[in-house]
């Protein structure tokens, strides 16, 4: 006994897309939608700043204040290590250590001016607010 079998070919307007109910959508729009959208990236159409939610203008914030903090700590950092420094070096000096001798001679008058630019410079720092509020020293957890 033998079986032949039928291959039968539908025609394309039998298929389910043809028939289905909901017409087909392109995810990324008509062709028409997706030029208006180049259109506006290209101009870099950007919201005003205003229009800024509470977060993003936080966040602009922090950005601003996170160099000029950054400056302020560097000035403070610099004046205090100037002065343990210069302290270091005429002490090695005073006691006759041989690294001594590679740097020049520290002058003690200059020691009641390095302090005050090191005040002024932490002073300076205090009152440049923090780019965090739980960077600042004010803020301790309780």
């Amino acid at each position: 006994m033998t079986m032949d079998s039928n291959i039968v070919k539908f025609p394309y307007s039998a298929s389910r897309r043809v028939h289905s109910r909901r017409p087909r959508k392109s995810k990324n729009g008509t062709p028409e939608e997706r030029a208006t959208l180049q259109e506006l990236v290209a101009e870099d159409a950007r919201p005003p700043a205003r229009s800024l939610s509470a977060t993003a203008e936080n966040g602009v914030l922090r950005k601003e204040r996170h160099e000029i903090w950054r400056m302020a700590e560097a000035a403070t950092r610099y004046w205090r290590l100037r002065l343990d420094f210069e302290y270091a070096v005429s002490w090695a000096q005073q006691m006759e250590v041989p690294e001594g001798s590679f740097h020049p001679a520290v002058n003690p008058g200059d020691r009641p001016r390095n302090v005050e630019r090191y005040r002024a410079s932490l002073v300076k720092q205090l009152l440049t607010p923090a780019r965090m509020v739980r960077l600042s020293s004010g803020n301790k957890r309780r």
